[in-house]
């Protein structure tokens, strides 16, 4: 796939590589304090950029992606490149919020990158077969 150019704020912009990405998402408040005119946020391995651009549209840019529509436990929507998924964990009940039902790692071992869902093992297993996606690394 070839790289994809998003618009950052200010006029520049950003390429990515489409399958370095992990998740796209709108920005938190806390981000959009920091750079008021930025709307989303990709990351990915090694990178996290804040494009000034809408989601709708990322989601369209990206679209050769297998992105599934995921909550976090906070509520927002995330979407995630579940190809890129490679094991899925129960929540922590020390370290995890409530809402968390599951732990998706993009790599082998404990440092490797994370993202939590609201969504449960049972859920995430239908959702990579909507997507026609091996359910082996979340089951």
């Amino acid at each position: 796939m070839a790289a994809k150019r998003v618009k950052m704020p200010h006029g520049g912009d950003e390429s990515i590589e489409p399958g370095a990405v992990f998740v796209i998402r709108d920005a938190t408040d806390v981000e959009r304090d920091e750079a008021p005119n930025s709307l989303t946020c990709i990351w990915g391995g090694g990178f996290r950029v804040y494009p000034a651009e809408p989601l709708v549209d990322l989601i369209e840019k990206f679209s050769a992606l297998k992105l599934a529509r995921l909550t976090s436990p906070g509520g927002m929507a995330m979407f995630i490149s579940a190809e890129r998924v490679t094991d899925r964990d129960d929540r922590s009940t020390v370290q995890d919020h409530s809402n968390t039902r599951s732990v998706l790692l993009f790599g082998p071992g404990p440092g490797s990158p994370r993202v939590r869902v609201r969504e449960t093992r049972a859920d995430l297993i239908a959702i990579w077969e909507g997507l026609k996606l091996n359910t082996d690394p979340i089951v």
